[in-house]
């Protein structure tokens, strides 16, 4: 066989695999060891192809760890080991929250007070810092993961505040600045003990206490009771983080409903149109007790729950967004996949998550979810809508003989498929319409061109040999 022959045939194959679809397909990419840090109590955070997470600690601490990993399940690394309670907090259930090099997170005790602090420290397991000791009297207990907007870090803690039911809070990401933006009184309108992270969309914080779901400024003023939930009906104990998506909230409840095995929800971000997407009832082909926010990906809702399956220690779910088409992926349990769940994480077209318990060494697990491709025109990293992160890929593609994800013009990427990009730009699958609003990224043209004329050049010159 000729090298020109062979050289085709590399090609024709590489080709093919790369537009064959992938099947969806769960799969355990570490075994949480006593070494590790065990037993992650959140999700995981994704930086590229890097995860970073928290456990309760190794086994030479039980204080806490913070860990890093590749998104293969290689290069697992302990980032920082909890070991004094006093000068570095313990506890840290709640995920990380990564801002270019660095990771800043909560623990829920310890501290100079014992109630709880704010650390940061480096994805490279360098430069800890203690920012804040929680005394009691500001914040207690803190188990939701921060958000970051510029220099500032906000956070929610069940307990503390006027009224010790809860508050919303924020301060720089170099400890100083702390103030409270919102006591929770547990009151009707207002809840109490809000337990989940918050969501940030455009300049509005979005919520949720024991009852209720809330809207407030960055700086706390205009808060707004969105929602008021009544058990029986649209489920009672909202978990995890608020879904937002344009105008439109997803969220959870753990328990309520018809059967007191949770709902999933949805509501404008005005408050009105509330909507109950499902009832859990339990049972193998449903769940109950959902432990996670949601993960939206194209018209699709993903989460977990803590019960149900054909085991009864927990599902993986997806629905679409007006609630139909509610099926479970997996079901967790036999030992090796673990028995608890938490939320999902999004990393181009797979799903991984975290359980607390169970795997081979009985420490919990990291799993991954592997996703169909997406059909979405110009979606060329496939996660589901048409934006600027697909314009770089396109970028830095330009002119190879390759095919993207959702590539309507397989072989050489070109000008055209900068033009299939740019007409749905803004595009969510599922959706039918413009969701993204961001000004489209023009290509620089002699570079285009330049570029284009190098390849033909190395391609003549290639089969020239």
């Amino acid at each position: 066989m000729s090298n020109q022959i062979a050289f085709r045939l590399i090609i024709v194959g590489m080709t093919l695999i790369d537009v064959m679809p992938v099947a969806a397909q769960f799969r355990v990419v570490r075994d949480i060891t006593g070494a590790d840090g065990v037993e992650p109590q959140s999700h995981v955070v994704a930086g590229g192809s890097i995860l970073y997470g928290t456990g309760l600690g190794t086994r030479e601490t039980g204080m806490g760890s913070a860990f890093k990993m590749n998104s293969d399940g290689s290069g697992f690394t302990v980032l920082h080991n909890f070991f004094d309670p006093v000068t570095e907090g313990r506890a840290p259930y709640a995920a990380p929250t990564l801002d270019g090099s660095w990771l800043y997170g909560t623990t829920a005790g310890g501290g100079q007070y014992t109630y709880g602090t704010v650390y940061k420290v480096k994805t490279d397991g360098t430069g800890f810092t203690l920012l804040r000791s929680f005394s009691g009297d500001d914040t207690v207990a803190p188990e939701a993961s921060l958000i970051i907007v510029g220099s500032t870090l906000y956070g929610t803690a069940a307990q503390g505040g006027g009224a010790q039911s809860g508050m919303v809070y924020k301060m720089n990401t170099d400890g100083t600045g702390f103030s409270s933006i919102h006591d929770f009184t547990d009151s009707y309108d207002d809840g109490g003990s809000p337990q989940a992270s918050l969501t940030l969309s455009g300049s509005r914080l979005y919520g949720s206490t024991n009852t209720t779901i809330f809207a407030m400024n960055l700086d706390g003023s205009d808060y707004t009771p969105l929602r008021h939930f009544s058990p029986a009906t649209d489920g009672d104990s909202p978990i995890g983080a608020l879904m937002v998506s344009g105008s439109t909230i997803y969220g959870a409840t753990y328990v309520g409903g018809s059967h007191n095995d949770g709902t999933l929800y949805k509501v404008n971000t005005d408050g009105t149109g509330f909507t109950v997407l499902h009832q859990f009832a339990g049972g193998s082909s449903d769940g109950f007790w959902p432990t996670s926010g949601l993960t939206l990906r194209g018209s699709t809702l993903y989460g977990v729950t803590d019960g149900g399956g054909t085991t009864g220690t927990g599902t993986m779910y997806s629905i679409n967004t007006d609630g139909s088409g509610f099926q479970v992926l997996h079901s967790f349990g036999g030992g090796h996949y673990g028995e608890d769940d938490n939320s999902l994480t999004l990393v181009g077209s797979t799903l991984f998550g975290t359980t607390s318990f169970g795997g081979a060494h009985g420490w919990g697990t990291i799993y991954a979810y592997d996703l169909p491709p997406l059909n979405l025109d110009g979606d060329y990293n496939g996660d589901g809508v048409v934006d600027a992160a697909d314009y770089i890929v396109w970028r830095n593609d330009l002119g190879q003989s390759i095919t993207l994800p959702n590539d309507t013009t397989p072989g050489t990427i070109t000008a055209a498929d900068y033009d299939v990009w740019r007409s749905n730009f803004g595009n969510q699958a599922g959706s039918g319409s413009s969701v993204v609003s961001a000004e489209i990224p023009e290509p620089n043209w002699f570079s285009m061109l330049f570029t284009g004329i190098m390849a033909a050049c190395f391609w003549r010159l290639r089969w020239a040999l």
